[in-house]
Order: C-alpha cells, then structure tokens, then sequence
C-alpha cells in the first residue's frame, strides 16, 4: 500500500478505479499529514523501535517513499514486504492516525513477516491498543 498511496489518492476522487474506500482512506493517512502537533513521547518511543526494525528511516521525495540506510537509497516498491508493512506502520504513527476510539482493521498482518518482526510488531499494536485503539488482526489460512 505504501508505494501506491499518492497514485490512489490522485484517482480515486477524479475516476471510478476498482478499489474500496477503506483503501483509498488508508492512502490518505499513510500520505498525512494530519494533525499540526508534533509526535508525542509516546509515538517518538514507538518510531525509533521501527526505525531499528527497518534498519534505516522512511523518506518521502517527489510523491516516492523511500527507505534510507546510510547513504543508499531503496523506493519502498523494491523493498520485501516485511518492510513495507513496517514502513507503513511507521508513517501512521508518525501522521497521528492512532487516536483513541480508532478502529482499525488488518488483513493477512502477518504475512510475509519473520516470527521475531511479528512479535516485535504485535507489542507495538499492543501499546498502541493500550491507548484507546480497536485493533483486529485478520489471517487467512488457505
């Protein structure tokens, strides 16, 4: 999702593309921003331990993310997976979507993830949840 945000909130208002609004508004949340605060210490806390996950920092640059380690640059549409369910949890943070009352609803959240990301990643959904957040993790087993 992260690598087509700005390609989806530049149709979708103007053409009829065959997506849901959900997706469309995860778009516009991982573009962000929205709200004029700075991140709380909470969020900050939570935004470094995923910056040491993805092992680097997420830019954003000519409508293209980015993640950046040391010198090198990587567009997020070449990175795993892993890294762009990291990555995109990081930019919702960091955009202040996971306010209290939130509901928030994840397909298939751990695929494609290693057992010891997936349980790094599932104690921030939980101190995220602490805060008033609804939290549903979806799986699908085939």
């Amino acid at each position: 999702m992260i690598e087509y945000a700005k390609d989806i909130c530049g149709l979708y208002p103007e053409y009829h593309i065959n997506i849901s609004s959900a997706t469309y508004e995860l778009a516009r949340h991982i573009l962000g921003p929205h709200r004029n605060l700075s991140p709380s210490s909470f969020e900050i806390k939570l935004l470094r331990r995923l910056t040491e996950l993805l092992n680097g920092t997420l830019e954003y640059e000519g409508g293209i993310f980015y993640l950046k380690r040391g010198k090198y640059k990587l567009e997020m549409s070449l990175c795993s997976e892993e890294e762009k369910k990291i990555a995109q949890l990081y930019q919702l943070i960091r955009n202040g979507f996971f306010l209290p009352g939130t509901i928030v609803f994840w397909d298939d959240f751990d695929r494609e993830l290693r057992e010891t990301i997936k349980k790094q990643l599932l104690n921030i959904l939980l101190e995220i949840s602490h805060t008033g957040v609804q939290i549903f993790l979806g799986r699908c087993d085939n």
